[in-house]
């Protein structure tokens, strides 16, 4: 069975949204990097490199996700469960706590 190819381009998008988020991640951890927010150094560097490790796994799941749906729409299965979202909430939740308690602190 051939996939329609309006769902085809459609996952090509949301592979490429999770692509630029992940790219807003890195750029969010080398700028975090490159100044001075006066925060402890060990801070800045958890913080970063949490984020740079996030975008990483974005990035992965980006395409493991992009795989699964592409290789379901082509054998005519539904859409492998996606849980990206979710651990993508939690990182960011935890990275905004930490960056408020040093802000504040």
């Amino acid at each position: 069975m051939i996939p329609d190819p309006r769902y085809e381009l459609a996952n090509e998008r949301t592979y490429l949204a999770w692509v630029r988020t992940s790219l807003g991640l890195i750029a969010g951890a080398a700028g975090l990097h490159a100044i001075d927010t006066g925060w402890p150094q060990w801070a800045e560097s958890t913080i970063s490199a949490v984020l740079a490790g996030t975008a990483v796994a974005c990035t992965l799941l980006a395409w493991w996700r992009w795989r699964g749906a592409k290789a379901a729409m082509k054998a005519g299965e539904e859409l492998p469960e996606d849980y990206g979202h979710v651990i993508l909430t939690v990182v960011i939740a935890a990275v905004a706590l930490a960056v408020l308690l040093l802000v504040v602190l």
